[in-house]
């Protein structure tokens, strides 16, 4: 079985970046999409894919955590970046109403990245926290390829993403929940991609465990549900 974590910050794990990539592909995960978090991370992340061009994509972006801190025309050097690095994806970024009441500074930044993403023809890697309302106004508006980082269970979220042709991002701490087992049996595989959003919310290596329950959860071999999971990881990374 093969496997993409499609969301980790892998210049920010304190271990030998070595053994640990060496150790997640011993597991079968061997592609990675390492995200960031602000312009700090952008360079960081591009050394790290260029040391591993075979298993490591970039993405830059601003959190929504982080926009007040942005510096004067950072959408400028975002969209140098994406034309220096034109594998690269465009995450995280989005609304956070739970860390940040900035919603007009998290709109105008999460806008930049939308239209980024549709100029450039990129995927978009979204982190959405008590923020279901204000991405009503965003599903008739994204871009190709989109993907919820860490879905909740959200009901609302998961019907608008399969509308609108995009991906939920599953890492193991929804198996937490009371009824992970029916949010689980309603994910469509094709829409499923999986994550850890290591070394912050789950490791690498809890993306086996989550596979196996959630194929038990919807009937399928583990096996079946790990080749259409990477598949689709595939297609978003094209």
């Amino acid at each position: 079985m093969q496997f993409c974590d499609t969301h980790i910050h892998l210049q920010d794990i304190k271990t030998d970046l070595n053994e640990f990539i060496k150790t997640a592909k011993s597991l079968g995960i061997n592609r990675f999409i390492t995200v960031c978090a602000t312009e700090s991370d952008w360079k960081k992340a591009a050394a790290i894919a260029a040391a591993y061009p075979k298993s490591v994509t970039p993405a830059f972006a601003v959190h929504p955590w982080y926009t007040k801190q942005a510096q004067t025309d950072w959408e400028k050097r975002l969209e140098k970046m994406l034309n220096e690095y034109p594998k690269a994806l465009i995450g995280e970024c989005g609304f956070d109403l739970l860390k940040n009441q900035d919603l007009k500074t998290q709109a105008e930044v999460f806008d930049i990245h939308l239209q980024l993403a549709k100029k450039y023809h990129r995927p978009l890697l979204i982190h959405a926290v008590k923020a279901e309302m204000l991405l009503a106004a965003y599903w008739q508006k994204m871009p190709e390829k989109f993907i919820i980082h860490s879905f909740n269970g959200n009901g609302q979220i998961l019907e608008k993403t399969i509308k609108y042709g995009g991906y939920v991002s599953l890492n193991a701490k929804i198996l937490n929940k009371k009824n992970a087992d029916e949010i689980l049996r309603f994910i469509p595989a094709e829409h499923l991609l999986f994550e850890s959003d290591a070394p912050y919310q789950t490791r690498v290596e809890d993306i086996i465990g989550l596979c196996k329950r959630i194929a038990a959860a919807q009937g399928k071999s583990v096996e079946n549900l790990a080749q259409i999971v990477y598949a689709n990881s595939i297609e978003v990374l094209k």
